[in-house]
């Protein structure tokens, strides 16, 4: 099997397994039945599926950029050409995963929630208010490490600093790395609690506070799906533009100072 894994078949094997995660991970928000308004339903389950594999992919690669980064896992001589290729183009990978996240938990939020007030007086807009914590942490510290980390690494590298990437994360950064972390594996251990709907929830609780009798939780009420408009549309049209617009100027601005920053750091010192 090892010969296998190690051979011409590598590439297809992780492909499939790649393949295989995906699917089970999108396979537990896949309608159980065909939905009323086929429109409606294919267009919601496109928004969990992008808001899925989106988080999917960013936590993924984050894993995965921590495995790749152990001692004797990349070639000591095309370490840092390595590194500074790689680093980049998970940048481009994490930013659009960001912007899927963003754009479906906006619709989605806008489908479930009725009102800042019902993300503290329901389960469903708590348990949403710890992942938007949560979320915002790991942008925020993302934002860090695109702007300040990374480019802080390769002039580290500039001044001949050829430590493996993990010793010199974990001895100059550590608080970093613990905290990145720590946000994802908490992030994964909320999204399994956000069940319902925070519109529903506050109704059905309306609904049994007035009523004389107890009501089963079964037979309480639903309210039906918001309907879309017009001006849904363009409120959606012009957050999904504000979003493209900010992940294409972040990568640009922090290339750019990356660059500028192994521009300075090359420029020999003198007296």
């Amino acid at each position: 099997m090892r010969s296998i894994a190690a051979g011409r078949a590598r590439g297809p094997l992780l492909s499939a397994a790649l393949l295989c995660a995906a699917v089970a991970l999108g396979a537990t928000k896949f309608p159980s039945q065909a939905p009323a308004d086929r429109g409606r339903g294919t267009f919601d389950a496109v928004v969990w599926q992008l808001h899925l594999q989106g988080g999917g992919v960013w936590i993924g690669g984050l894993l995965g950029l921590l495995l790749l980064a152990l001692p004797a896992v990349v070639n000591g001589a095309g370490r840092r050409a390595f590194w500074s290729a790689v680093i980049r183009r998970f940048s481009v990978a994490a930013m659009a995963c960001v912007a899927a996240i963003t754009l479906s938990g906006l619709f989605l939020y806008w489908a479930h929630v009725d009102g800042l007030s019902q993300l503290l007086s329901t389960m469903y807009g708590r348990v949403l208010g710890v992942k938007i914590l949560i979320f915002g942490g790991m942008l925020l510290i993302g934002a860090f490490n695109q702007f300040w980390l990374h480019p802080r690494i390769e002039a580290l590298r500039e001044e001949g600093d050829q430590r493996p990437l993990i010793t010199v994360l974990l001895r100059r950064f550590p608080a970093v790395i613990a905290v990145e972390v720590l946000l994802g594996l908490a992030l994964l251990f909320v999204a399994p609690f956000l069940h319902g709907s925070a519109r529903n929830q506050a109704h059905q609780a309306d609904v049994a506070r007035r009523s004389a009798t107890d009501i089963p939780a079964k037979k309480l009420p639903k309210l039906p799906a918001k309907k879309v408009s017009t001006s849904t549309w363009v409120w959606g049209t012009a957050e999904t533009a504000a979003v493209v617009v900010v992940m294409i100027g972040g990568y640009r601005f922090s290339g750019r100072l990356a660059a500028r920053r192994r521009e300075n750091g090359a420029v020999p010192a003198t007296s």
